[in-house]
């Protein structure tokens, strides 16, 4: 019990203290200034004023701020660089019909295949019903995509993609046969 009325008064006497600061924050503690009304000032006495006001103003020395750039980096330049890496078809060779669509968009409907592996031919059809011949070489899908490989059932894609890191990656799609029941 004496212990719960120590608390009591202790917080008791804390938030008077508060309310205190508060009160004396909030009045202020500047003293009032009279106002006194002057006499009108004579023209003399305005140029003295002047001059005296003059003499206790110090001389003002202007500071001019250069930057130097040297040994500093460009401050509008980002902190990550990134890899300029452009693949010369994308400069050079015109889009062809087979490079508006993505490669899971394509669907192989025949292979032709050849003991000379460059006469090897294979068939794909768009998603409109149009069918296209291919051979080693022939540019397909969005990220210049070639054909590498016509095999018996497959026909075997790469492309050369950038990474998120700006590194050049050669990624392998593989496109199969696919047979229906009964052929």
């Amino acid at each position: 019990m004496a212990i719960n009325k120590n608390l009591r008064r202790k917080s008791l006497i804390q938030i008077i203290g508060v309310f205190l600061l508060l009160f004396v924050f909030l009045t202020g503690c500047e003293e009032k200034q009279e106002v006194q009304k002057k006499a009108p000032v004579t023209a003399s006495e305005r140029k003295t004023q002047k001059v005296a006001a003059k003499k206790l103003e110090p001389e003002e020395v202007k500071v001019e701020f250069v930057y130097v750039t040297e040994g500093k980096r460009d401050p509008f330049k980002p902190f990550v660089k990134k890899k300029k890496v452009e693949l010369i078809e994308q400069q050079t060779v015109p889009l062809t019909p087979l490079q508006r669509y993505d490669i899971t968009q394509l669907k192989l409907t025949g292979i032709i295949t050849s003991k000379d592996r460059l006469k090897s031919r294979a068939m794909v059809e768009d998603p409109v019903g149009k069918g296209y011949i291919l051979k080693i070489g022939t540019l397909i899908g969005k990220n210049f995509g070639r054909v590498s490989n016509i095999s018996s059932n497959l026909i075997i894609i790469t492309e050369e993609i950038q990474d998120f890191l700006g590194n050049i990656v050669t990624k392998e799609i593989p496109l199969s046969l696919e047979i229906e029941e009964g052929e």
